[in-house]
């Protein structure tokens, strides 16, 4: 879509623009000190690769130092789970009081590399006034590791998987429990009149009753949570603590009263036991969940991620990072007709990656350790999760898109002639400088922006737009087309190897000389 609009519309509003004649010359300005001069970047080259390796290697020192606490819950195993206040908070406070509670009560199962973000809440004109009173509250979001194993089994052969998203519940709710500055959206539950299932269609419930449920609150419950809901309160109120869950979830099903009877968020909800379920245990049952939940902390989302899922994405995003780089190469060799500009290209894309990955990684430890959290620089305990992944492949696509313009501008000035010169390099980067530092400097702005006002949830991801333009900006300068020089420099250690490999003599490109009548 972008391009599209920068061919089709762009050539629309220039061509209506000239039409009426408001300027005969359309020239790019440059930024101040830039225009009329000449740098000599690969003469500085030396030193910008000494800079590069040093940031590097620190970065990457911070990150081997650091270990899994690098990684979120995506790629990691643990738990996340929503949970709501009636009025609005700062994420400080709230993961102020969090953490006391889990080291006074809960060290044994969670570790203090939580995370907590900040959801976004939409209010009216009325503020956050009409927010609570129509039910809905302020959404927060608690990110967390296990020290319990995912494999770990009860005595009733189960995996501990329940046991632990209700201690997480639990810690929740006992770290606000006697604050009456911080008050927990609660949840209602009523149930109408259980009716008998007379139809025949439906054989597996056929003969048993049901129940329309009502949770009075203006967000939608998810279905895994009914599910939880009923299924409790049929463990409680029958005694069936000795039953395997899923025979106990086997006794019934939930369907919601939306005209999507597939839907996973509903209001009101239809549960059905079937005939071996009586009525008056499904009263039972009914009553003690609503004794259980009314008046409980609301979460909306209790999410499990399991270590060997956890790997699974693990190696699924090395090999997304792994395939967009060898498609780059393959996508550039094809276009430039040569392998050594796919090969310099990559080399700054990993030299990007490398610095913001090691960026991630520093900015954790000052905020986690040196204290810089929030602050003029916003810092976090930045962890890898999905969002940044994808935020490296962005960062992956805006450099290449860079280095292509300075390459192709390269490929314009060399020509015909055999070999590349530091002054053809040169020459090619302050031709497209004022390009370069413009479009840098405009999408600068705008993740600046996302950065310093985009919430909790994109934080991470921003963070690393921020560095990945400033880096990319850098690489394609300092990095790609030095890089590229080496290697199509005949003398040099990657010209000779490239020889071995193809099975060709690297021989200095020879002078072709002009002769005159």
């Amino acid at each position: 879509m972008s391009m599209f609009t920068a061919l089709y519309v762009g050539r629309l509003l220039f061509d209506v623009w000239e039409s009426r004649k408001h300027r005969e010359r359309i020239q790019m300005n440059s930024l101040p000190g830039i225009s009329g001069r000449e740098f000599n970047f690969i003469g500085h080259r030396t030193i910008a690769a000494c800079v590069s390796v040093l940031v590097i290697v620190v970065g990457m020192t911070a990150f081997f130092y650091r270990g899994v606490n690098n990684l979120d819950i995506d790629f990691r195993g643990g738990r996340a789970v929503s949970f709501q206040f009636r009025e609005a908070h700062d994420s400080d406070d709230v993961k102020e009081k969090l953490e006391q509670v889990r080291a006074a009560k809960f060290s044994e199962e969670f570790d203090d590399s939580f995370t907590l973000e900040k959801l976004t809440q939409i209010e009216d004109e009325a503020g956050a006034e009409a927010v609570a009173a129509a039910g809905s509250g302020f959404p927060f979001r608690l990110r967390t590791t296990t020290k319990a194993k995912e494999g770990d089994d009860d005595q009733r052969g189960t995996s501990r998987t329940e046991s632990v998203n209700e201690k997480i519940q639990s810690w929740i709710a006992e770290s606000f429990k006697d604050d009456s500055k911080f008050r927990l959206t609660t949840m209602s539950v009523d149930f109408d009149t259980v009716r008998e299932i007379t139809d025949a269609a439906n054989k597996d419930f056929f003969g048993g009753h049901q129940a329309e449920l009502n949770f009075g609150n203006a967000d939608k419950v998810a279905r895994e949570n009914v599910v939880a809901y009923v299924a409790g309160g049929l463990e409680k109120g029958l005694a069936l603590a000795n039953l395997d869950p899923t025979a106990i979830e086997g006794r019934f099903e939930v369907e919601p009263l939306e005209d999507d009877k597939r839907a996973e968020t509903a209001l009101n909800w239809v549960v059905r036991f079937r005939p071996i379920v009586v009525k008056a245990d499904v009263v039972k049952a009914l009553e003690q969940m609503k004794s259980d939940q009314d008046g409980t902390p609301r979460f909306d989302e209790v999410t499990s991620f399991d270590s060997a899922v956890a790997v699974e994405m693990q190696n699924s995003a090395l090999l997304a990072m792994l395939f967009s780089l060898v498609a780059i190469v393959a996508y550039i060799w094809f276009r430039f007709q040569r392998i050594d500009f796919g090969l310099a290209a990559v080399v700054a894309l990993v030299h990007d990656v490398m610095v913001v990955l090691g960026g991630v990684s520093l900015a954790g430890l000052a905020a986690s350790q040196a204290g810089w959290e929030g602050g003029l620089l916003q810092l976090q305990d930045f962890k890898i999760n999905l969002p940044m992944i994808a935020a490296f492949l962005t960062i992956v696509g805006y450099s290449l898109n860079d280095t292509i313009v300075v390459f192709d501008r390269i490929r314009e000035v060399r020509g015909k002639n055999p070999s590349l010169t530091p002054e053809m390099v040169n020459l090619s980067l302050n031709q497209t400088l004022s390009r370069t530092l413009l479009t840098s400097l405009t999408t600068f702005i705008v993740v600046v922006i996302l950065y310093f006002g985009g919430g909790d949830g994109i934080h991470g991801f921003a963070f690393c737009l921020v560095m990945g333009v400033v880096v990319g900006t850098y690489s394609s300068i300092f990095v790609a087309s030095p890089a590229l020089l080496w290697m199509m420099n005949p003398d040099s250690a990657f010209h000779r190897f490239a020889g071995q490999i193809l099975g060709t003599k690297s021989q200095a490109p020879r002078r072709s000389t002009a002769t005159h009548a």
